[in-house]
């Protein structure tokens, strides 16, 4: 069983991060480390991890000044120790087989990378449908599953080999 490493983005998330790093403890697939980047938050984001952190081992806060949401993530990657990169939204929630499911996807099928789906607890979000090149098989499922968007997890090694990722703004 490989270890995958979820890495989540945190910027005053305080409202929010309980609930999300709840979902991501309550995968049914057990083999995980769960890295919260706090990227400079001025709310209680790092206390409310700190205390989660207390009771699951599997926990990892990382805090850094705020440089944005691509540089957390490639943070979160540097330290992830996984074969396997799933990225978890700080506002978002998920399903509690998903990261079963996409592992069993990756391993069987040896693809990258594999689609999930998530649904948005942030009511600043809109709604809609996917837009990638996947469009007419995530089309039906964004009817069957109302704001839900598509979501990655990746092979850790061909993330890094792409490079880091970057903002709209480059950086």
């Amino acid at each position: 069983m490989n270890l995958v490493s979820i890495v989540i983005p945190a910027y005053n998330a305080e409202r929010f991060i309980a609930r999300t790093l709840a979902s991501a403890q309550a995968q049914t697939y057990e083999k995980l480390e769960i890295i919260v980047i706090d990227d400079g938050s001025t709310d209680n984001t790092r206390s409310v991890v700190e205390a989660i952190a207390a009771t699951d081992k599997r926990l990892e806060l990382i805090s850094t000044p705020n440089r944005g949401v691509a540089r957390a993530r490639n943070l979160g990657i540097e330290n992830a120790r996984g074969p396997y990169v799933a990225f978890l939204d700080a506002d978002d929630l998920w399903h509690p087989t998903k990261i079963a499911r996409q592992v069993e996807a990756l391993d069987t099928h040896r693809s990258d990378p594999s689609w999930g789906w998530r649904l948005f607890l942030s009511p600043h979000h809109k709604r809609g449908g996917p837009s990638n090149r996947h469009r007419s098989d995530l089309s039906r499922l964004s009817r069957l599953y109302p704001g839900a968007r598509p979501r990655a997890q990746v092979h850790r090694k061909r993330k890094q080999s792409v490079g880091p990722s970057r903002c709209r703004d480059g950086r």
